[in-house]
């Protein structure tokens, strides 16, 4: 194992440029802890020949982050999808809270098998014609379970419906 030629503490400063450059808010706790296994992969890894340590080092912590915000990105459409397929306005929360909301959605709203099939094809998209279309009912029989998602949906999420 090939020991980098500072201690860890010392690459304090290039955690925060990074954590900064990346536009990520505090606190850093979480990540700094992060930073200190890239490090130890860091310090297994690192070859003296191609880079400086410290590069090598922020730019492996960068790479871990970008990961990290590309991962939250790719979820969090799927909860803003729901909202705007099935929650009116007065639905709409913290951002914080998406997962929670999705959470809640399925597994505390008690929805019906066709309703929650209906909440899943207007997750992807589907129109109300193409949703009656695929589940072989009218198309007033979707709105009819929408308004019913709305109120249940309601209650589990303590707004009115």
């Amino acid at each position: 194992m090939r020991s980098a030629t500072l201690p860890f503490q010392d690459y304090e400063p290039y955690i925060y440029y990074a954590l900064h450059k990346l536009h990520i808010p505090p606190p850093h706790e979480d990540h700094y802890q992060d930073a200190y296994f890239i490090y130890q992969r860091c310090e297994k890894n690192y070859d003296p020949s191609l880079s400086k340590f410290s590069t090598y080092f922020t730019q492996q912590f960068i790479h871990f982050l970008q990961s990290q915000q590309r991962t939250a990105r790719l979820r969090s459409p799927q909860v803003h999808i729901i909202e705007s397929a099935v929650f009116p306005k007065s639905f709409l929360r913290d951002p914080s809270t998406d997962w929670i909301l999705y959470y809640d959605v399925f597994h505390n709203s008690e929805l019906s098998p066709l309703e929650s099939t209906i909440v899943k094809l207007s997750l992807e998209e589907f129109t109300i014609n193409e949703i009656s279309r695929i589940l072989k009912v009218s198309p007033s029989t979707v709105n009819r379970k929408k308004k019913g998602i709305k109120k249940k949906l309601g209650k589990v999420l303590n707004t009115p419906s």
